[in-house]
């Protein structure tokens, strides 16, 4: 019994030894920033970390924290040297973050974040902390370089655990959690991206703004259930959110609830009235309400209203066009309008058998199709391959009498 006790202590001391060794070398390797010196840290403390009593102890992994954070910045500074006549600072940080292998950093926060666990009387509390708060950093620009290099996975990885060491910290990194979530989003994987922008709803973070990016991201999976759910609930915690807004008004388009939609784009544009593409979206509802669609798309009877939403939807259309004189959509859209009211007119007027009464009304739509005439013009000199204008200007230049201005569009037509 006498010999297996002995036996016993000496084992402990060997691997007490072993980690008194590690810090030695680390010493060694601080003092003459010698490779092989980090390597006998690491053997050491990793030979230290896993017997049976030293690996119990908050120092082992104090210290094995240490090496291992060593080796990655000494390893970042190699690819720093390798860079010596790059003076943009950031380029070079960039470059060395992404050739340095992460495994020792890993290594070093699972080291700190069990010193910790282990360091019941804090001991090296504040220590450790500083040391993390290093780590934290790192993981961070680590995750900022592999964005700006569309290593969007790498990077949601890297900030997630940026957020991990400062839970550790005792803080909230709602920077990095929202970075990790861009970077999800942007890599594809909707299901994580989902899951961690709720994550900082939860928080308050970013407010109704962050509330309308998951609730697009639903519109967009056509989860419209979801979507309902989380706006309803934000709408009521930011009810002047323009962002939340626009989600709704978005989702309500998606139901076909036209009026819900008209309702809040009002609210908006009375805060900004003088966005055109507000005023855009107004006037086409106002549009779609006095010309109503089924299902597939064809026409339904048109409501007592529709006169006063088209009266409406020109005001809109031309709204646009004053704050945006180069604004294609609102241009073609307002042309387009006058153009369906002239063949309105002109259907109408090739039913009358009165010659005089069939001038009076032809006229009207011969007026009403000049009016569209400029805005198409101006459409097709912004997007002169846009076929729909180029259709649309040649049936107008037919009804006109245009001949010339017939044959020229209808050669582009062939182009095209």
């Amino acid at each position: 019994m006498v010999l297996i006790l002995a036996l016993s202590g000496g084992m402990t001391f060997a691997q007490s030894s072993k980690r008194t060794t590690a810090i030695n070398a680390l010493k060694d390797y601080q003092t003459y920033h010698e490779a092989d010196a980090l390597k006998k840290a690491k053997d050491n403390i990793d030979a230290a970390s896993v017997h049976e009593e030293t690996g119990k102890e908050a120092k082992t992994w104090k210290y094995r924290g240490d090496i291992y954070l060593a080796a990655y910045e000494h390893a970042k500074q190699v690819e720093d040297d390798k860079q010596k006549d790059e003076k943009d600072v950031n380029k070079k940080g960039m470059v060395s973050y992404a050739n340095t292998p992460i495994a020792d950093l890993q290594t070093a926060y699972e080291s700190f974040s069990k010193a910790k666990t282990l360091d019941k009387k804090n001991v090296y509390t504040d220590d450790v902390n500083k040391s993390l708060f290093i780590v934290a950093a790192h993981f961070d620009n680590k995750g900022r370089t592999d964005y700006l290099s569309k290593k969007a996975a790498e990077a949601a990885s890297s900030f997630e655990t940026a957020y991990e060491v400062s839970a550790l910290l005792g803080k909230v990194d709602t920077t990095a959690i929202s970075n990790a979530a861009m970077a999800y989003r942007a890599g594809g994987n909707y299901t994580k991206a989902k899951q961690t922008y709720q994550k900082l709803v939860d928080l308050g973070y970013g407010k109704g703004k962050t509330v309308s990016v998951l609730a697009n991201m639903l519109i967009n999976e056509k989860d419209t259930a979801a979507a309902s759910t989380i706006l309803k609930k934000g709408r009521q915690q930011y009810p002047s959110d323009l962002d939340l807004l626009n989600a709704e008004t978005n989702l309500f388009l998606m139901a076909h609830k036209s009026k819900e939609a008209l309702a809040n784009l009002k609210m908006a544009i009375d805060k900004n009235p003088n966005d055109p593409q507000l005023n855009l979206v107004i006037g086409s509802i106002y549009d779609n309400l006095a010309n109503p669609k089924d299902d597939q798309g064809k026409d339904l009877p048109q409501p007592a209203e529709a006169e006063d939403y088209l009266k409406q939807c020109e005001i809109y259309y031309k709204k646009a066009i004053e704050l945006k004189p180069d604004y294609f959509d609102a241009l073609y859209n307002l042309g387009a309008l006058y153009n369906n009211q002239g063949v309105k007119l002109f259907n109408k007027a090739n039913t009358i058998k009165d010659a005089a009464l069939y001038a009076k009304e032809s006229k009207k739509a011969d007026d009403v199709f000049k009016k569209a005439l400029p805005f198409l013009e101006k459409a097709h000199e912004l997007k002169p391959t846009d076929r729909n204008t180029m259709l649309s200007l040649k049936q107008l230049y037919a009804k006109t009498e245009q001949q010339e201005k017939y044959d020229k569009i209808s050669a582009e037509l062939k182009k095209n």
